[in-house]
């Protein structure tokens, strides 16, 4: 920024409120906390401050990965239903107890709430209680973000033994760098599972994770040893196709698709499904626009199933 620039800014406090906010929005995330997935810890937080206050419900809302507060992303409930609040949030209610959520560096990062419809009056007391649990629920956060931290410092994921999201992006990265230089043209592969969290639900983690590394497995005996296979989250998997461009990447999607087939969780007892999208080097990519592409790709078919 030129010194000019940097004299308007301080003269101007817009853009010290957007500085804030894209400071706010890169605070959120370095958290790597998803809606779609059961984090029984948080719920416990949310429980505990259902009781404190004495409240029917409670849950703990997350501002949208584009800073969106309101619903916001619901990570944690107790006491009240999940796809009513994940759509409306707990705005509202006639009684209303909040506590922020907030990061080391000063920047808000989430909300509990305890909430109800009937008012009652709520005491100091209960407020610094609910204020101590939402310290509890940002030192939950900060464990999964330095977990992740860790992930990321290795090249293997814990539960599948793949190549992780840090791995996988550097081997794209060589890629196209290659594809650039006219040495072949790779694609990247995505691969979405469904119903992961349902089969964690019902039948335990432990079934999860089983059915995960039967994924892995799969996938790495579909891919060839020149590709790259990884898993980047919870239920998504990718797969670089080295030198596999056009009517080769084509092939490989029906490759992998039927590698896939007859999953099931459960010891056999729930079919599970997995919906894949593949996507082409073009000239100009980076590796987040092949990864992205890929992901549209995929899910356009999870619309179609």
């Amino acid at each position: 920024m030129t010194a000019t620039a940097l004299d308007q800014a301080a003269n101007d406090p817009t853009a010290d409120a957007a500085f804030e906010d894209r400071a706010r929005l890169e605070a959120l995330r370095r958290y790597d906390v998803r809606e779609d997935l059961v984090h029984a810890d948080l719920d416990g937080i949310a429980r505990l401050a259902s009781w404190v206050i004495g409240a029917p419900s409670a849950a703990i809302f997350l501002p949208g990965r584009d800073g969106t507060a309101v619903p916001g992303r619901l990570v944690a409930s107790h006491g009240a239903d999940r796809a009513t609040l994940s759509r409306l949030g707990a705005q509202r209610r006639p009684l209303s107890v909040r506590a922020d959520l907030v990061s080391a560096d000063g920047h808000i990062v989430g909300t509990l709430l305890a909430f109800g419809d009937e008012a009652r009056a709520v005491d100091a007391e209960q407020q610094a209680r609910l204020g101590d649990l939402a310290q509890q629920a940002m030192a939950l956060l900060e464990l999964r973000r330095m977990a992740l931290t860790l992930a990321q410092m290795t090249p293997r994921d814990s539960v599948t033994g793949l190549s992780n999201r840090r791995n996988l992006e550097q081997a794209i990265a060589a890629a196209i760098g290659r594809a650039e230089r006219g040495l072949g043209t790779p694609a990247v592969l995505a691969l979405d599972i469904n119903g992961l969290k349902d089969v964690n639900e019902t039948f335990g983690r432990e079934s999860g994770d089983a059915l995960l590394r039967d994924v892995a497995d799969r996938l790495t005996r579909t891919a060839r040893g020149v590709d790259t296979v990884a898993r980047l989250a919870a239920d998504d998997f990718a797969i670089l196709l080295e030198h596999t461009g056009g009517t080769g990447a084509t092939a490989a999607l029906g490759r992998f698709r039927e590698g896939v087939v007859g999953l099931t969780a459960g010891g056999g007892a729930r079919p599970v499904s997995a919906v894949i999208g593949v996507a082409t080097y073009r000239a100009g990519d980076s590796v987040a626009s092949l990864l992205s592409r890929a992901d549209a790709e995929m899910y356009a078919e999870k619309t179609r199933v």
